[in-house]
């Protein structure tokens, strides 16, 4: 078995993987959003510093920048004045109003991404959140509505990647979290993988909001896909997979894994991550 980094004995790997595996769902998302809370004002006040002529707005565009791109900081200039408040986990505050929002109006959904495999494997930093839904054209009008307030949000954009089965952004306010929503594609897995989504919380209050996660074999087969799209070429993407693998290893479905590698073309990919992880060997 490989392990994450070569700098980790594999027995502090293994006795790390034990304590993930002790831990909740909302504890592991606990420290996933206090890994990238960090990041981000430490990333800030670097910004700060090099810049200390700025003002906060224009600190704020250049943050944007930073994280993601000219284009999205020019489409959100206008917007992103709001004062960054940190008093709750900002991952949290960024996609609470979204899950209630597509809650209130039936949108199907789950969480993907690096926040997914975060709670199932490794807790990383991340700069923002993918959503997966099946938004459909009727509700554009009341989803633009209910969001617009706390979040840069673009009519066109949405109906745009709707017609294309594509994606769109949000841009929360107050966080500057970006929030990429996913169109869901046509087909048998995509179904099956809104059909496994598992209900979760994001905190352990008593009254936590719950949300739909992607399961952690859906998880493993979504990033493999973005290692091939990436010309597998990724490290942070395999190390995403190996934790997933890693911490999950007694509670995996191999069977649903391999049936649809084969399917999405993936068996290779998924061989060699399986046997990276010391889990299992694919004949």
């Amino acid at each position: 078995m490989l392990t994450q980094s070569s700098d980790t004995h594999l027995e502090i790997e293994n006795i790390l993987i034990s304590l993930i595996r002790q831990q909740s769902t909302a504890k592991r998302t606990s420290q996933m959003c206090s890994l990238s809370q960090t990041t981000r004002k430490l990333s800030k006040r670097a910004i700060k510093r090099a810049n200390p002529t700025l003002s906060e707005q224009e600190l704020n565009q250049l943050f944007v920048n930073y994280l993601y791109g000219l284009k999205l900081e020019n489409r959100f200039c206008r917007v992103i004045n709001h004062k960054i408040s940190m008093k709750k986990s900002d991952i949290i505050i960024a996609v609470e109003p979204i899950i209630t929002a597509f809650d209130q109006l039936g949108i199907l959904y789950y969480i993907a991404g690096s926040v997914a495999s975060s709670v199932y494997g490794m807790p990383r930093a991340t700069q923002d959140v993918d959503f997966v839904t099946d938004l459909k054209l009727q509700s554009v009008n009341l989803l633009v509505e209910m969001l617009q307030d706390a979040y840069y949000i673009d009519k066109d954009m949405i109906l745009d990647a709707i017609k294309r089965s594509a994606s769109f952004n949000l841009l929360h306010l107050e966080t500057m979290i970006k929030i990429d929503i996913f169109i869901v594609k046509e087909g048998p897995y995509h179904r099956s993988v809104l059909q496994r989504r598992r209900a979760d919380t994001l905190d352990e209050e008593d009254n936590a909001l719950k949300f739909y996660l992607a399961s952690s074999e859906d998880v493993i087969l979504s990033k493999l896909d973005w290692f091939r799209k990436g010309n597998q070429i990724s490290d942070q993407q395999w190390r995403d997979i190996q934790g997933v693998m890693k911490v999950q290893k007694k509670s995996l479905d191999l069977e649903y894994l391999l049936t649809w590698a084969k399917m999405l073309e993936l068996d290779e990919l998924l061989k060699k991550a399986l046997d990276d992880a010391g889990i299992y060997k694919l004949q």
